[in-house]
């Protein structure tokens, strides 16, 4: 992992969960983060998970007057815009926030889900998340930062295909690959569970290859610190990676 998107584990503290499936109880991306925020406490046991569950409580839809809002130079907003803006200011707050990610989202008709991509809309902000960057070669910079991503995604099927010759059509890693990556958030590592309409033999394995690469990410995201002094953040490597 690079020097830029190693984070110093002794202040990383808060991790950010996005759970987006409608599923409360049969969910394999719910079992996932939940797996991910276990292990998050045990090496960090004064930390924090913030859980955002946008699969039970959608973030409201962006309108004229939101879109009107966040073009709108924050010191000529009308009390109004402000209001338009509050729940995305609230999102954003808490993705800056965050020292690490982990998002949870399943593949709905081939892309997200209709909760997951109103909340993208909520955070995708210019000027707080991204900014357009007219003199550069990259037309947008990214200002969130390049914090620890770990993506889990999930679908019914073991290859996800429109027909049963064509290509591989998930529209869901790609979007919020590209998505997160317009927000600076480029050191992100994925975790795609598939085949959950399968037969429970190859669930069971499925879920184990997935388990092994959940618990395989926190150590490589905290850098080397930890990993090579594990018993200065009160728990041990082969704790978090049961």
């Amino acid at each position: 992992m690079s020097a830029l998107s190693r984070v110093d584990s002794r202040r990383m503290k808060t991790l950010l969960v996005i759970d987006a499936s409608a599923r409360l109880n049969r969910s394999v991306t719910r079992h996932l983060t939940q797996r991910v925020a276990a292990n998050w406490l045990r090496l960090y046991p004064t930390g924090s998970v913030q859980h955002l569950d946008v699969g039970r409580h959608p973030p409201p839809a962006i309108d004229e007057n939101w879109i009107a809002a966040a073009y709108t130079p924050a010191g000529q907003r009308t009390p109004e815009m402000h209001a338009a803006l509050a729940a995305s200011d609230r999102y954003v707050d808490q993705l800056l926030a965050a020292d690490a990610i982990a998002i949870g989202a399943p593949l709905y008709n081939f892309g997200m889900p209709a909760q997951l991509k109103a909340y993208i809309e909520q955070v995708v902000r210019v000027g707080r998340t991204f900014e357009f960057n007219r003199d550069g070669k990259d037309p947008y910079l990214g200002l969130v930062g390049n914090k620890p991503t770990l993506l889990i995604t999930s679908s019914g099927a073991s290859r996800v295909v429109a027909t049963s010759s064509g290509p591989e059509t998930s529209y869901l890693e790609p979007q919020l690959l590209t998505t997160l990556e317009l927000m600076g958030i480029r050191d992100v590592t994925l975790v795609a569970f598939r085949g959950q309409q399968e037969d429970s033999a190859h669930i069971a394995r499925a879920l184990a290859v997935a388990e092994r690469e959940i618990d395989a990410w926190l150590p490589k995201a905290v850098g080397d610190t930890v990993a090579q002094n594990p018993e200065a953040a009160g728990v041990t490597i082969a704790e978090c990676s049961r």
